[in-house]
């Protein structure tokens, strides 16, 4: 895919390239590696822990924070010591790249040249993308993951089953799980709408579709199995991906929720102390639940409320809500979202097209409305919003050439 690219194109991915070393090389210059954010802090913890004890654990003592792929990531860099973190960052800048090349590559296949071109300067000049790739937060890995996920389904071809493409595929898919586990069901969506386009139950397109399907699952299967095995041997029970749904669905919708997050609840809950990770994740999930149950019209409210939040125009965190940061954001934002408007109401008759590009947004809105709302938790979305903004000059949409929505019913 990457070597059609145009000279423009190409272009553009240097320029990304040195804008993301730039900015990287000057956020540590300016702070030497150290960390902002808690969840940057349990990251490193997690990797810094791996290298040094040989064990995937927080410095207070939890086994399954997180799933493990994205610590095992800055393991690479965590015996470095505080050079480590640098390394890490310029390590994002190239996963933040990839992604570049890859959206750019997926719009000339999906929608032709220009329109790639097009895609191509918004994800070059991303300044989400750009900013996380100083943050040691998984935005950007999960971000290249799903990009190259959703290329992935436009790369192999119509009805035939071959191992490389499903051999990526499935350790994609695992790869998105490992890094979110949120995202199993992410693709229990692009599954149903891949089979959902073959109606025809006998033909040879359906059993090659079911194969790659398949041997996706399998592995996904297998990695959580060997992930739940871990878990069972530390805790005695089986947790297939992690111990922290609980804790955030708390946090998105418990009697102290506005929309933020703000976990200090938990230091004002003891009796989870003597619970076990298992048991505390389970019951502030029954709490939540509760507390959903309890005030319907309250949880509805909040779940607009924290997509408004996601999709803010501006940052939330109040340092960044006025000044540059708030005007690039804007005017990014607002550019982009009229572009993909525009290409979706041009191309509304060809949606089976798009719907690769579609289903992670949609899937984000529910995400976003159940738990968390936070200009963060689109971050890993928007360069698939700049490939869709490419199809607001596209003069007609490509035909869809990949196994998953190319393959025409026999």
């Amino acid at each position: 895919m990457i070597a059609r690219l145009s000279r423009t194109q190409v272009a553009l991915i240097v320029l990304a390239l040195l804008i993301r070393l730039t900015w990287v090389g000057a956020q540590s210059a300016r702070d030497g590696g150290s960390l902002t954010y808690d969840d940057e802090h349990l990251h490193w913890q997690l990797a810094t822990n791996l290298v040094h004890r040989g064990e995937l654990v927080s410095d207070d003592g939890r086994y399954a924070a997180r799933t493990p792929l994205y610590p095992i990531f800055l393991a690479l860099f965590a015996g470095m010591g505080p050079s480590g973190v640098i390394a890490a960052r310029l390590a994002q800048a190239l996963l933040s790249t990839l992604t570049v090349a890859i959206g750019t590559a997926l719009a000339d296949r999906l929608a032709g040249r220009r329109p790639a071109t097009v895609a191509a300067t918004f994800l070059c000049f991303d300044p989400f993308s750009v900013f996380f790739a100083a943050l040691l937060l998984n935005e950007v890995a999960f971000a290249t993951v799903l990009m190259g996920l959703v290329a992935m389904l436009h790369s192999s071809p119509a009805g035939q089953f071959r191992f490389g493409p499903a051999l990526g595929l499935a350790a994609l898919a695992v790869s998105l799980v490992m890094l979110r586990p949120e995202s199993i069901a992410l693709l229990g969506l692009f599954a149903v709408a891949a089979l959902f386009q073959l109606p025809n139950l006998a033909s040879p397109a359906r059993i090659a579709r079911l194969a790659q399907l398949s041997s996706s699952a399998a592995l996904l299967v297998a990695a959580l199995g060997l992930w739940g095995w871990r878990n069972h041997t530390i805790f005695g029970e089986w947790v297939f991906l992690s111990c922290n749904g609980g804790v955030t669905l708390y946090d998105g919708v418990g009697p102290q929720a506005d929309g933020s997050s703000n976990q200090s609840f938990l230091r004002e809950m003891p009796e989870l102390a003597s619970l076990s990770e298992p048991q505390r994740d389970r019951r502030l999930t029954e709490l939540a639940a509760a507390e959903i149950a309890r005030d319907p019209i309250r949880f509805a409210w909040l779940a607009l409320h924290k997509v408004a939040r996601t999709w803010s125009l501006t940052p939330n965190v109040e340092s960044h809500r006025t000044g540059a940061a708030a005007t690039v954001s804007a005017l990014y934002t607002l550019t982009v979202l009229s572009l993909v408007a525009v290409g979706l109401a041009r191309h509304c008759r060809r949606a089976p097209a798009l719907w690769s590009l579609l289903i992670p947004l949609l899937f984000s809105l529910m995400v976003t409305a159940v738990y968390i709302g936070s200009v963060r938790y689109r971050v890993p979305y928007m360069p698939l919003m700049a490939v869709l903004a490419g199809f607001a000059i596209a003069i007609e949409s490509r035909p869809p050439r990949a196994v998953l929505d190319r393959i025409q019913p026999a």
